[in-house]
């Protein structure tokens, strides 16, 4: 059975006191499931919600797989020593007739560095209704690994029996330290001073200005982004229009950068560290360039209330911060925004200004992107609008766990930056409210956004919109990249051997079979669909370390950081590109249910069939024609986090098209 302990050897720098030692193919068949093999074996623990592969030595009728006969015990947490013995239930299970192997998964996430148990009994029941038995069961039983170490197995035995006297198999593992080495790093960023603003970065003609500029002035914005390392530069306007939601809410708009620590290798890579002794290595500092937008009217005392704001997938803090320019500042509310890791264009990307008298202002450095060797899809030498986001190669089933780390990190700093004080105007005061930070992030920024709250106490309130996880779910059930012409399809086809399945459709095409949450069991009779269900496990599991639903319960339930924080969600009914099953898990990881509201784009569209048919970038102005959604979504946010998360809902004339909370999520009242 997998996971199993028998899969590790003893370490004592790990926090778990195990490190994962999974036996290597061919490795000159299989090159890529040896890499992919090497990075796992470097982890002191399985996934948190793992694969769990239950082999038969015939038939079963899967009807019976079910979390009365199958589910998993929880035993004991490794760092504190506390015992549970708490059963959960099991879901997505898959039946492979051909392998005669079961796989399910446990119903909710399970908790880091701590030792679980996977029990089946006797009322699984064979194809003809008689007992079942697996032929890896005495094995574990006898329970000894490969490096002569007696089993978990019998010291757990009893504990198990006192969940079921009816165990035909079991197996017991330990799930790995996922936020370790983000605890880590944060102690260490603790130990050195605080950056400060520099807002002396705008170039006009040839001199360097302070890069804070009144709203009035502006005719317009371009985002004039590095394509290419020729250099060749494409020229993104920025939609002036979205500062006068509100007229008159904003006053000034500025620009300005600060030192962050870098922990990412030229490979796009924080490498795993032991989880008890490893210390993270700095890799030299990164320049950040922010956007600030400041309200009008008299400043509080104390500065403003500031929001940061999380851009989403292949966006840019620019084009969607200045979509939230307007209503949160005609709140009172200042609203800042970085470039994620992999985004914004190369660095040579600059962002001009140009004002009412004719002056042409740029400001210089704001693309984070990177010219990745070997990212599928893009041409050698280019500059992809995420590119150095994902890890590529030998390593590509990290994919964006470390790009979304060092994101994290750089708002970390950001946030600590805020706290020692910023002095936009130079007049000797805070510009912003050190004790009022908050967060708001969409897609993507709700991605790194709920890891960055767990690990950041200084966010004081946070609201997430059309997001969800984990990554591998959100990408092959959602919209970001569309089969099979980009992202994962491109990576099998690259794969020795080959991972996709459907070469009758594309040679990129394939079909993992894996079915969705509280779904019944699966019987999958798809040709490769197994392989790809394997590495699809092995991407979610190497990726916890940054899977929004491994933080999102450390943010309120159970803090990793200070004191718990109000959380809301906020997803659109129908949305294409992260689909709401995703936005649901991550619901429920969080325990955000009461908090998770839903905007009703389906009745609206049923109304007005002009409208796009993906309101996923509605929240920030992207969408056409739902401008009055835009300004009701922000205004909600806004109420939620100056409130403390006392308000959640907007008023009855704005309630037609939205539920607080939402009563039409997946799987409501579904149950396994």
């Amino acid at each position: 059975m997998f996971p199993s302990d028998r899969y590790t050897v003893v370490d004592s720098d790990q926090l778990t006191g195990l490190r994962v030692d999974l036996p290597y193919p061919d490795c000159k068949t299989h090159p890529d499931d040896c890499a992919d093999i090497g990075l796992l074996n470097r982890l002191d623990g399985f996934s948190l919600d793992p694969t769990s592969r239950i082999p038969f030595d015939g038939d079963i009728d899967p009807r019976t797989a079910t979390s009365a006969n199958v589910f998993y015990v929880e035993l004991q947490d490794l760092v504190s020593g506390a015992k549970t013995l708490r059963r959960i239930g099991i879901d997505r299970a898959i039946w492979n007739p051909q392998r005669k192997i079961l796989s399910v998964k446990p119903v909710e996430h399970l908790r880091e560095h701590t030792r679980y148990a996977l029990v089946v009994t006797s009322g699984l029941a064979g194809a003809r209704g008689g007992p079942v038995s697996s032929p890896d069961f005495q094995a574990e039983v006898k329970g000894a690994g490969r490096d002569g170490r007696p089993g978990e197995l019998s010291s757990a035995l009893a504990d198990i029996q006192a969940a079921s006297a009816n165990v035909v198999a079991v197996s017991v593992f330990t799930t790995m330290s996922a936020t370790a080495d983000l605890v880590k790093i944060r102690a260490q960023m603790l130990n050195s001073a605080p950056p400060r603003a520099d807002f002396d970065i705008a170039e006009v003609v040839g001199s360097r200005r302070r890069a804070v500029f009144d709203v009035a002035a502006l005719t317009a914005v371009d985002e004039v982004r590095q394509s290419t390392i020729a250099p060749a530069f494409s020229t993104e306007p920025v939609d002036l229009r979205q500062m006068s939601l509100v007229p008159g809410s904003t006053a000034r708009v500025a620009f300005g950068r600060y030192a962050s620590p870098n922990y990412l290798t030229p490979d796009r890579v924080i490498p795993d560290l032991p989880s008890r002794t490893g210390t993270p290595v700095v890799r030299g500092e990164h320049e950040v360039t922010f956007v600030l937008f400041l309200p009008a009217g008299p400043m509080p005392a104390r500065g403003w209330p500031v929001v940061i704001f999380g851009h989403g997938y292949s966006d840019s803090n620019v084009q969607a911060g200045w979509g939230f320019s307007s209503v949160l500042p005609s709140m009172g509310v200042a609203v800042v925004g970085i470039n994620a890791v992999g985004h914004g264009g190369g660095p040579l990307t600059h962002i001009d200004l140009r004002l009412r008298d004719g002056t042409l202002a740029s400001i210089p450095g704001n693309g984070r992107s990177v010219a990745m060797k070997g990212l599928l899809g893009t041409p050698e030498g280019s500059f992809a609008r995420y590119g150095g986001l994902n890890a590529v190669g030998r390593d590509s089933l990290i994919d964006l766990r470390d790009g979304v780390r060092q994101t994290v990190v750089d708002l970390m700093q950001l946030t600590r930056m805020i706290a020692a004080g910023v002095d936009v105007d130079g007049s000797g005061r805070n510009t912003l409210d050190p004790d009022r930070i908050f967060y708001a992030g969409a897609s993507l920024g709700g991605v790194y956004g709920t890891v960055f709250t767990a690990m950041e106490p200084r966010i004081r309130a946070a609201e997430f919109f059309v997001t969800g996880g984990p990554w591998p779910d959100l990408v092959r059930m959602g919209g970001i990249h569309q089969r099979p012409a980009q992202g994962y399809g491109l990576m099998f086809a690259a794969r020795t051997p080959a991972l996709n399945n459907l070469p009758g459709v594309s040679p990129s095409a394939y079909d993992e079979n894996m079915p969705g949450k509280y779904a019944a069991v699966l019987t999958d009779t798809v040709a490769g669909a197994f392989d790809l269900q394997q590495w699809f496990d092995r991407n979610e599991w190497i990726g916890e370390k940054a899977n929004p639903l491994v933080y999102a319960p450390l943010i309120s339930a159970r803090p990793l950081q200070g004191k718990a924080r109000p959380i809301a969600l906020l997803i659109a009914k129908g949305d294409k590109t992260v689909n709401n099953e995703v936005s649901n898990a991550l619901s429920i990881a969080g325990g955000w249910r009461a908090h998770t509201g839903m905007f009703r784009f389906d009745l609206l569209r049923a109304a007005h069939p002009e409208l796009p048919p993906d309101p996923h970038r509605w929240q920030t102005g992207a969408v056409k024609g739902l401008q009055d959604a835009q300004i009701t979504c922000q205004r909600q946010a806004g109420d939620f986090l100056l409130s403390d998360g006392a308000k959640f809902g907007v008023p009855p004339a704005e309630a037609s098209l939205f539920e607080f909370p939402a009563k039409h999520l997946p799987f409501d009242g579904l149950a396994r």
